[in-house]
């Protein structure tokens, strides 16, 4: 009898954990879509989204950690050599606070920073709206890193008129791919905004890895037999890159660039 009921217990969890697991991915699927939507609320259709299921937000990301940690107590009691893991957790964390952050900066398309003194009688409004800036995406490829961060550091960050909060909200617009999960376990808040730009910088500004990358293209170019002008081009332009982001190093990639050829 005693064996019978330890099937029977068993079923019942493997039926719970099934049933339990179909709840997790339908809520992931939410939090995603509207993840998605929040990337990219230029378009009507994305912001009407967000506004209309914000209110499901919360609950369902409340639900999906409780039923995160029900399904691996279960797993673990099933399964007890499987590998219990959290990262779907830390995923869906993520995702939550940058859809708040977002719907947020969408009821506040305006920063207006007022500042009064009443005694003297003086108010100084600098209210600035966000406009559309033409950044590229950086999806976290070694070769866009150059181009990307010399135009939104001209046109973003070394502008002393917006304030951390707008230039964080483009930061993260521009960002996918690899590139998007370096910030990932850093709150989206304005006093975040050097931590997360900082933390691109010391991933991508690297001139080792800049000046490996130019070379594997120059390798590249040498392997597909272009034709001799076609390759001087390449590696013409390939220079001038190198010029502006490796600095003192472009002598050692020219050299290298000589010896290919």
């Amino acid at each position: 009898m005693a064996g019978d009921d330890d099937t029977d217990s068993s079923a019942e969890r493997g039926v719970e954990l099934k049933v339990l697991t179909g709840k997790q991915e339908q809520s992931f699927k939410f939090v995603q879509e509207l993840h998605d939507a929040a990337r990219n609320l230029q378009l009507e259709a994305n912001a009407q989204l967000l506004e209309r299921r914000i209110s499901s937000l919360e609950p369902m990301y409340t639900d999906y950690v409780k039923t995160a940690e029900r399904v691996n107590i279960l797993t673990a009691i099933l399964k007890p050599t499987a590998k219990i893991s959290f990262t779907d957790v830390s995923t869906i964390q993520e995702m939550y606070g940058y859809i708040k952050f977002k719907f947020v900066e969408l009821k506040k398309p305006t920063v207006d920073r007022n500042s009064t003194n009443v005694q003297a009688g003086v108010q100084h409004d600098t209210s600035i709206r966000l406009k559309p800036l033409d950044i590229p995406m950086f999806m976290g490829e070694q070769g866009e890193w150059p181009m990307f961060f010399e135009i939104f550091k001209a046109n973003v960050h070394s502008n002393q008129a917006l304030p951390d909060s707008h230039k964080l909200q483009y930061l993260l617009s521009k960002l996918g791919g690899s590139a998007l999960s370096v910030c990932a376990g850093i709150p989206p808040s304005n006093e975040n905004y050097l931590v997360i730009y900082n933390a691109l910088v010391d991933k991508y500004q690297d001139t080792r890895n800049l000046a490996t990358h130019y070379l594997d293209n120059i390798l590249q170019f040498k392997a597909s037999k272009l034709t001799v002008m076609a390759l001087s081009n390449k590696i013409i332009c390939v220079s001038i890159v190198s010029r502006v982001v490796i600095g003192q190093q472009i002598v050692l990639v020219n050299q290298l660039a000589m010896c290919v050829i």
